[in-house]
């Protein structure tokens, strides 16, 4: 907020997967679980990049949609109206001026089997 970041040492574990035949116009990612009967089953992350935020988020849903219908065979539709009622939209980051980051999340509680 104050245009200061904090900095620290730490280490991360990253676990990547190749999906081949998909290409991605830009980074999605799993989540782990979280504390929460929504969450509880961790999200699925589709981002949008770009000099607007509304665009961003165009981009971050636009993920979102193929991600649903690539794995769960829903039609553009049926997504569109899915990601409506369900999918949090939350802004990343806006300090890499003039782009802004935005996050599309899917509970994937929604498909416990």
């Amino acid at each position: 907020v104050s245009g200061t970041g904090i900095e620290t040492d730490g280490e991360v574990t990253v676990r990547l997967g190749l999906r081949r035949g998909r290409t991605l116009a830009m980074p999605e990612l799993r989540t782990p679980p979280e504390p929460t009967p929504l969450w509880s089953a961790g999200a699925y992350v589709t981002t949008g990049h770009a000099p607007e935020l509304l665009e961003a988020a165009r981009h971050a849903l636009r993920g979102m949609l193929a991600h649903l219908g690539e794995e769960y065979g829903l039609g553009f539709t049926d997504a569109y109206i899915l990601a409506s009622a369900c999918v949090d939209l939350r802004v990343s980051q806006i300090v890499d001026a003039p782009h802004y980051t935005v996050s599309a999340l899917l509970p994937q509680g929604l498909f416990a089997r």
